[in-house]
Parts: C-alpha cells; structure tokens; sequence
C-alpha cells in the first residue's frame, strides 16, 4: 500500500501525491446535486459505477492469487477510486511518446514523477519532447524567461472544456 514505506519503491513519489481523492467530488452527494442537469453528474454516476465493477472483477481475481497482500482492507474501493484519480490527473497521454517507445500489449499513458505535479494554465507554452531517454518540458525561444521563484505551468490540452478538466484532473 503508499503507506507502507518497505513494501513500496514508490513510498516517496506517494507521499507527493494528495492525501484525499483528486475527483472525490464524484462521490459527494451534496456535489453531485450542484451538478444536476449538467452533463457531469450523469458522467460522475455512470464513471463510479463502471469503476465499481471494474474493481470488483479485479480485486476478485487478485485476492485469489495472494489474499494476505491483497485484502479488502488493504486494497479498498476507495484506495482504488484514488489511485485511479492520481492516475488519470497525472498521466502523460502515450501519444505524447515516440511509437516504439511502448511495448506491444502494454500500452498505457505514463506517470512522469515531478513532471505531473506541475499545474494548467491554457495560456502555457511548452512544448512536451519524450524519449527512450529522456522526458522534457521545453520553452519555445519566442517565450518570456521564467525568474526564479516563478511557477512553472504545463499545458493539459489544447482545447479541454472546464468539464472535461473539473471529470480528469479534479
């Protein structure tokens, strides 16, 4: 589990990352009932119940395997919901990478540690430059330098409503 410092080579990037659910809102009733009629309450509703079953087939099939390492205690909807949230609020889609960069069956966005903690602004300008090697977040030579102290931003995408911010990165 992230909090269990021995078992985990993550330990530290985990402790980074929020302590709570990043789309906890899509299990808040009082949230959800700001959000009637909007295209995100339904969305939020169909997402968790998809989520739930999805854990239930998995956590189902692994705690056959090894139940001392996967029990309900330790591997809950909730911690799944939130890991999945982390997930997805801070993965660098794949197409982002060069082709040959992902392995045949395991395609997947990628998890890039302090690259993911930086914030949107639509007004960034950065250009994203992936390798076999290397990751980088590059200013265009037309860009104001930032000074120091000055927060560095990424862009999320180009177009995102605030929707499809608020369901993806919370």
């Amino acid at each position: 589990g992230r909090s269990e410092q021995e078992a985990c080579p993550w330990f530290g990037y985990f402790q980074m990352l929020p302590v709570q659910n990043p789309c906890a809102w899509c299990l808040d009733d009082a949230s959800l009932t700001l959000l009637t009629g909007t295209p995100l309450a339904e969305d939020a509703k169909t997402q968790i119940s998809a989520q739930h079953h999805r854990y239930s087939l998995i956590f189902e099939a692994l705690s056959k395997v090894d139940p001392a390492v996967f029990s309900a205690a330790r591997f809950s909807l909730d911690e799944w919901l939130w890991a999945r949230s982390c997930y997805l609020s801070r993965a660098f889609r794949r197409e982002a990478f060069p082709s040959d960069f992902a392995t045949q069956g395991w395609e997947s966005d990628l998890m890039l540690p302090l690259l993911d903690i930086l914030n949107h602004t639509v007004s960034a300008e950065v250009e994203s430059r992936f390798s076999g090697e290397s990751a980088e977040l590059v200013l265009p030579l037309s860009v104001d330098p930032y000074g120091e102290g000055d927060e560095v931003y990424n862009l999320y995408g180009v177009a995102l409503s605030n929707e499809a911010l608020l369901s993806h990165y919370g």
